[in-house]
C-alpha cells in the first residue's frame, strides 16, 4: 500500500526509525533513550535525549546509566556520579529485573575512584557483586582497592 511505501524511509537506519517514532510519540521515554543510544559520538544530542527519557519516566535506570556515561566521556565525572546515584535511588524505589543496579554500582565505583573517593568506590564495587556475584570487573576493582589502599 501507499502508506507502507511512505514508511520505508523510516526504516532506512536506526536513527531514522527512532526519529520517526519521536515525531509520532514525543513523550515516549524508550524512544528518547534508544534514539540517544543510536547517536554514537553526538554527545549533546545523546545527553538531551537521555535527560528527556528520565524526565518522562524517572525510574528509567538504563537512562541514568547511559546519561552518566555521556557525562563521564565529556569530563563531567562528578556530575556523572550524581546521576548514577539518582539512578540507584530510582531503581531502589522501582526495582525491575535487570543488570541496571550492578552497572550503576560499577559505574559509581569507577567514577568515585577517579575522584579520589576510594572508600566509597569500594562500597559500590561490593554492592555490584551483591547483584552480580560473578562480575569479574567488580572483583578486580575490589582486589585492587584493597591491595593498593589497604581498604
Amino acid at each position: 500500500t501507499q502508506s507502507t511505501w511512505a514508511r520505508n524511509g523510516d526504516w532506512v537506519s536506526e536513527t531514522a526509525l527512532y526519529e520517526s517514532g519521536l515525531r509520532v510519540l514525543p513523550n515516549n521515554a524508550k524512544l528518547h533513550h534508544n534514539f540517544a543510544a543510536s547517536q554514537s559520538e553526538n554527545y549533546a544530542v545523546r545527553e538531551y535525549h537521555f535527560r528527556e527519557a528520565i524526565r518522562i519516566y524517572p525510574p528509567y535506570a538504563s537512562a541514568y546509566v547511559n546519561l552518566g556515561v555521556v557525562l563521564a566521556q565529556t569530563d563531567r565525572t562528578a556530575e556523572a556520579v550524581t546521576v548514577w546515584q539518582e539512578g540507584l535511588r530510582q531503581w531502589e524505589s522501582h526495582p525491575i529485573v535487570s543488570d541496571d543496579p550492578a552497572v550503576l554500582n560499577l559505574n559509581l565505583g569507577i567514577g568515585l575512584n577517579s575522584l579520589g573517593r576510594q572508600r566509597e568506590a569500594l562500597h559500590h564495587f561490593e554492592r555490584c557483586l551483591q547483584y552480580q556475584p560473578g562480575r569479574t570487573t567488580c572483583h578486580q576493582w575490589v582486589d585492587m582497592l584493597r591491595s593498593q589502599f589497604g581498604l
